[in-house]
């Protein structure tokens, strides 16, 4: 991603909203980072040993964790949905010459709108009071480990991923001002999306055999290399 704007740099060509939305996306990276760290280090209220005697510090120290840890939920939803806006940008760039492109695009940026409001929403869902999202002492019960957010996050993820991945392909043939080697190039970018949808179904066993921070973490960070190369590719084949 930042190679793509080095590369705008260099070719001094003008910055336009998809390259906003990478700056962006390379700060919800850098967030994430440092909150796996400091997680790392200090510890959540997530799969605590039960009857574990906790010292004032460390109580301080996972409440924060804890705290960092609904917040980086939070920062990972909006960098794969700005993604998938970049991608969406991109189609609007390749396919505005198509008379249904317009109306379909329209209606997957309200989709995309809808179902990022709705994972951010589920984010708060899982426990009440919302306090016990951080609290240690007492234990907060299973409430931390997030079914509701996961399950809600890992529908509307793969859903939009699909949404993206079925509409480039019938409408690249319909490109009739290119040639033919050039849609068939596309159409094997284009399906470099499936990636994401692999990485996600993947996931699956994961989340059905526990919600640890750790395995989020994991492959939330494969899904996210993942999301970069996919759009990587997308932007290589808008030139």
């Amino acid at each position: 991603m930042g190679l793509r704007l080095i590369m705008r740099k260099l070719r001094k060509q003008q910055l336009v909203l998809s390259d906003y939305f990478t700056v962006v996306a390379i700060l919800c990276l850098v967030a994430r980072s440092v909150f796996a760290i400091v997680v790392g280090l200090w510890g959540n209220n997530n799969n605590m040993k039960p009857g574990h005697p906790f010292t004032t510090t460390e109580i301080y120290q996972r409440v924060v964790g804890s705290k960092l840890t609904l917040a980086d939920r939070m920062v990972y939803n909006t960098y794969l949905w700005i993604q998938k806006s970049i991608v969406l940008l991109l189609y609007n760039q390749i396919f505005s010459c198509l008379p249904f492109a317009a109306l379909v695009i329209k209606t997957y940026w309200v989709t995309l709108l809808a179902t990022y409001l709705t994972v951010q929403g589920a984010s708060f869902v899982d426990c009440r009071p919302i306090r016990l999202y951080w609290q240690v002492v007492p234990d907060p019960g299973h409430c931390t480990s997030a079914t509701i957010q996961l399950s809600t996050f890992v529908a509307l993820n793969m859903a939009t991923d699909l949404m993206l991945l079925i509409f480039p392909m019938p409408a690249i043939f319909s490109l009739k001002t290119y040639s033919l080697r050039r849609r068939l190039q596309l159409f094997a970018l284009f399906s470099l999306g499936i990636l994401l949808l692999v990485v996600a179904i993947l996931r699956l066993p994961v989340y059905s055999n526990g919600t640890s921070q750790v395995r989020r973490y994991t492959w939330g960070s494969v899904e996210q290399f993942g999301a970069a190369l996919s759009l990587t590719a997308h932007d290589v084949a808008a030139t």
